[in-house]
């Protein structure tokens, strides 16, 4: 069974805060964000359920007033995404599959259409899969999952791009999610590691290439959000050392709020290194380790 993930959709307006994040922590929190985002409207990738960081992303985006739209992928999903959808204000839902073109082209299509104008998305769509040495993966799992992650997300800043190179006025904000595994991997993770360090060098490119039409294009590299996906780093995880040791997580509300704070930095604030020390300060948040314990995790 092929797997299925959703899509949030905000546009932001023209004007924007000049909020510059300091490093090592966020400049704001859950309670004085209200109203940072008022009449804007955007996109996010990847609402899968309640407990998704991209569901983090999208309420807390909705709690800084700003308006989300959202899409999904199979009839299941789509029954999980409408009531998340209802309870921010929202009755955008719409079908789309981010390795289908034609259905992202549609969705983006669609949603640039009805609000006139598209000033940002967060590319989040992304899957992974049980760690193993490179030898016992098997290869079309590992196409499947470039398929998504690489692919899917290509996709998707195409069809981006192409909106706000050609719309008026011109340019906007692409923020990717990297992972600490754009930096180095875990152990078995060969597939899901590749994938995050391609999406580094999509986002570089990007950022490049939008230059002359005032598109800028981030990162963010998350840490251990506390998910359904990390819940077996509570019990414990292998390690570089080879021992089993257990991993502290954060609430995924911290990602969101780092977003909000991405997307209110000045449109020039899009160069990968800059946007690392916000997204750094996301993994470390809320974590008291000891530098032994640090460099494990690293």
């Amino acid at each position: 069974m092929p797997p299925v993930w959703a899509t949030a959709l905000f546009r932001a307006a023209p004007h924007q805060r000049e909020i510059v994040g300091t490093r090592g922590k966020m400049s704001f929190s859950a309670e004085n964000i209200s109203g940072l985002m008022a009449g804007k409207r955007g996109l996010i990738m990847g609402v899968a359920n309640d407990k998704s960081i991209a569901w983090g992303i999208a309420r807390t985006v909705a709690a800084a007033g700003a308006e989300v739209a959202f899409t999904y992928q199979g009839e299941a999903l789509e029954k999980r995404v409408r009531p998340l959808a209802e309870s921010v204000g929202s009755d955008t839902v719409l079908p789309c599959d981010v390795t289908d073109e034609a259905q992202v082209e549609a969705a983006f299509g669609r949603a640039a259409q009805d609000w006139g104008h598209l000033d940002a998305i967060f590319n989040n769509a992304g899957i992974g899969r049980p760690g193993a040495p490179i030898d016992e993966i098997p290869v079309e799992e590992f196409r499947q999952l470039i398929d998504i992650n690489v692919t899917g997300s290509f996709i998707c800043a195409r069809a981006a791009f192409g909106i706000m190179r050609k719309q008026e006025p011109q340019g906007g904000r692409i923020i990717n999610n990297g992972s600490v595994s754009a930096y180095v991997p875990r152990w078995g993770s060969a597939p899901y590691t590749a994938s995050k360090h391609a999406i580094t060098g999509l986002t570089r490119s990007i950022s490049l290439d939008g230059r002359p039409f005032n598109i800028a294009c981030g990162q963010i590299d998350i840490g251990n959000a506390a998910t359904p996906m990390t819940d077996r780093m509570v019990d414990g995880v292998p390690q570089p050392d080879g021992s089993m040791m257990a991993e502290p997580r954060m609430d995924v509300d911290n990602v969101g709020q780092a977003i909000v704070h991405m997307d209110l930095s000045p449109i020039h604030i899009s160069e990968p290194t800059r946007q690392a020390e916000i997204s750094y300060a996301v993994f470390c948040l809320k974590k008291k380790k000891t530098k032994k314990q640090t460099n494990k995790h690293e």
